[in-house]
């Protein structure tokens, strides 16, 4: 009995290598040091305009897009704009059940080929701002797949 199992081992491991694999080592020692500057071209700080209208609570995801920055507060449901000196422009609180409104707003992103914000319902719908942040449309997503947790333009 132990034969067979001995053969079949023997005939799995030869039938799963592939020719030529090339094995590469890691030396988990190594020490390099990396700047930040390896990973991006430029970094900023920009101070944010604080007035009562614009206190962000939880911020989850900022797009910038045309000198401007989307930020995504989730707990407020809530996308505040800021032009790229920090001066708040406007927000995006439409909370409602109403044919321009959302529940619950689980993530945002940009279209960057039609311009628009788009807010993602995770039940199923995706609402289209504009960048000056007046809605346009709102469409549902095929009912076929029950949750949604993001959206991209492709």
């Amino acid at each position: 009995m132990r034969v067979i199992y001995l053969i079949v081992f023997c005939f799995a491991v030869l039938c799963c290598q592939r020719g030529n694999v090339k094995t590469e080592i890691i030396d988990l020692d190594r020490n390099d040091s990396v700047s930040i500057f390896d990973l991006v071209d430029s970094i900023s700080v920009i101070k944010l305009e604080t007035l009562p209208e614009c206190l962000i609570r939880d911020i989850y995801k900022i797009c910038s897009y045309k000198n401007k920055l989307y930020i995504f507060d989730r707990m407020s449901g809530t996308v505040f704009c800021f032009d790229k000196n920090g001066k708040f422009l406007f927000k995006i609180n439409k909370q409602g059940r109403g044919p321009d409104e959302y529940v619950y707003a689980e993530f945002i992103n940009i279209d960057k080929f039609n311009d628009n914000v788009m807010i993602l319902v995770p039940w199923g719908q995706i609402l289209f701002f504009d960048l000056d942040g007046n809605f346009k449309k709102k469409i549902i997503l095929p009912k076929e797949i029950i949750a949604y947790n993001e959206v991209y333009s492709m």
